[in-house]
């Protein structure tokens, strides 16, 4: 009898009150199926960080349909129930709202637990540019990063697997280069002033066909640390040291380069020569030394070209600025 008095009491009386009371009873069901499926969230993995895992169809594959469902339709507005909602807003600016938010919801309905790219890559982003741990640290209390010592940690294991990976193949080789694969590196030391200051190399590699290979990871990320020292040098950086003025930039203005490079030159000759006893180095380093080990860092260290050529001629009567010298 109590618990009928109790229902009549709590039932609306007018029909105002009895929408409010089923408008609010639709939201709060809306929300339990929101959380139930943002429990069932895995993130991406941050021990190595993978530069797949912090794109925008990351992010995507990340949210669930509900949340995105609901947050595409408050934002964006540009379908109805009917239609099939698979597909992304034709509108970046309103997918990266929608996407922004969505991870805001899982951060924090999460606790931090479930790790999204927005707060991972953020983080990391503002905290190379800045190397602020005040800023992180205020911006994750508000609920944008993920924490400080969170951020350090994914930088160690991206170390880790650098240093490791560069063991294992003798070269630095960046994370979203598949093996077994074509490669291509072309590389420019035009700084588009008229000078050769600025050297730049960019890796092409075309996306495999098929599902991509489960990445091979080097190192061991079981346990989480915040500072990692490296043992040994992966190149052995020769010390150079560099005199005198720089060439002014209109030194060679008007000057005929075809006349300066005819083979027919001696100097043309001479130069020509020398380089190719260069690359017959760096070609076969066997050759310099073949009781050398085979391992990388007990290689003999062939020189760079101008630590080459200075070893050649150490004296240069004179200056640098001359196109034979420089020939």
């Amino acid at each position: 009898m109590q618990d009928v008095i109790n229902a009549s009491v709590r039932r609306p009386t007018t029909p105002e009150a009895a929408g409010a009371m089923d408008k609010t009873q639709q939201i709060f069901h809306t929300t339990k199926i929101i959380k139930n499926e943002i429990k069932a969230c895995k993130g991406i993995s941050i021990w190595p960080l993978s530069i797949n895992g912090i794109n925008l169809e990351s992010a995507k594959s990340i949210v669930p349909q509900s949340l995105y469902l609901l947050l595409r339709w408050i934002i964006a507005c540009d379908s109805d129930v009917y239609e099939e909602p698979d597909h992304s807003l034709q509108n970046m600016a309103d997918e990266r709202r929608v996407l922004n938010i969505a991870q805001d919801v899982i951060h924090s309905t999460s606790n931090a637990r479930v790790k999204v790219p927005k707060h991972v890559s953020l983080a990391m982003t503002v905290h190379h540019l800045t190397t602020s741990k005040l800023l992180i640290t205020l911006l994750n209390q508000m609920g944008h990063y993920s924490s400080y010592d969170k951020i350090q940690s994914v930088d160690t294991s991206i170390a880790m697997e650098v240093v490791a990976k560069s063991e294992e193949y003798g070269t630095v080789i960046p994370s979203n280069i598949s093996p077994m694969s074509c490669i291509q590196l072309p590389a420019d030391n035009n700084d588009g002033k008229n000078t050769t200051h600025a050297t730049a190399m960019v890796v092409y590699q075309c996306k495999p066909f098929g599902p991509e290979p489960p990445p091979n990871f080097a190192a061991d990320h079981s346990q989480r640390r915040r500072s990692f020292k490296a043992q040994g040098n992966v190149y052995e950086i020769q010390e150079f040291s560099a005199h005198g003025r720089r060439p002014a930039v209109t030194l060679f203005v008007g000057v005929n380069m075809d006349e300066c490079f005819k083979e027919t030159s001696e100097i043309y000759t001479l130069a020509k020569n020398m380089d190719f006893v260069w690359n017959i180095l760096l070609v076969n380093r066997s050759e310099v030394n073949p009781h050398a080990p085979d391992d990388i860092h007990s290689t003999p260290v062939v020189p760079s070209w101008s630590a080459f050529n200075s070893m050649l001629f150490p004296t240069i009567p004179q200056p640098t600025t001359q196109l034979a010298i420089v020939q």
